[in-house]
């Protein structure tokens, strides 16, 4: 698994440890996010959906999801994030060593 990796001071967020924006991780602590293997298979299936929504349709949906969630299901902000499929789809199987080898396009559907 390649990802690009770049830490810096201001993305993520407080409380997490790595964000995925257009295929490229971002981490403030480069050391901490090498270690958490999970994290990685976490961060590289969000790496397959941008690839597989050609770039531009990832972050659309994922905020769609996101505000639906927010405002239709009226769900407080980590009960929102937990329940977009895209991350349902990359927290289920980030335990799982090979998932990503055997993934098929566009399986975060099935969590829709």
């Amino acid at each position: 698994m390649i990802m690009k990796i770049i830490q810096n001071k201001l993305i993520p967020f407080s409380g997490y440890l790595a964000i995925n924006i257009f295929g490229i991780i971002f981490t403030r602590n480069k050391e901490k996010l090498s270690k958490d293997i999970k994290c990685q298979r976490h961060e590289y299936t969000h790496t397959l959906q941008w690839k597989e929504l050609w770039y531009v349709g990832f972050l659309p949906l994922y905020c769609y999801y996101y505000l639906k969630n927010r405002f239709w299901y009226k769900m407080k902000h980590k009960e929102a994030y937990k329940n977009i499929p895209f991350e349902k789809e990359a927290y289920y199987h980030q335990e799982d060593f090979d998932y990503n080898l055997y993934r098929n396009k566009f399986a975060w559907k099935k969590y829709v």
